[in-house]
């Protein structure tokens, strides 16, 4: 039997089927209409979730502040850095970066 799980893709033609991270990255970004971030963080993670995707900003060098976001896309403006989707480097460093939840599910079997 299949269920709908969120698909998550990025504006590079990618899909996200774990997560996806931005690491020390300084810049500027929204999950939906909310501001994620202004300024630096130690990382950003992106994971798909039951209605969309969840975003976690982690700031701080030795106290490890996070914040959490829930939407339908995360879009960053920044200081060029390599996204990191699934474990896998994008082949170069990007000023912009866009993970959103496509219109269909993904529809998986166990």
């Amino acid at each position: 039997m299949d269920r709908p799980v969120p698909l998550i893709r990025n504006d590079a033609g990618g899909v996200l089927v774990g997560s996806g991270v931005l690491p020390r990255v300084r810049g500027r970004a929204y999950c939906d209409d909310t501001v994620a971030l202004h300024g630096p963080s130690r990382s950003v993670e992106v994971h798909a979730g039951e209605d969309g995707l969840v975003v976690t900003v982690t700031r701080g060098r030795l106290v490890r502040r996070r914040t959490r976001h829930t939407g339908r896309a995360f879009q960053i403006a920044c200081d060029p850095v390599v996204p990191v989707s699934d474990g896998v480097p994008h082949p170069r460093s990007m000023t912009g970066w866009t993970w959103y939840r496509h219109t269909s599910d993904l529809r998986l079997v166990r």
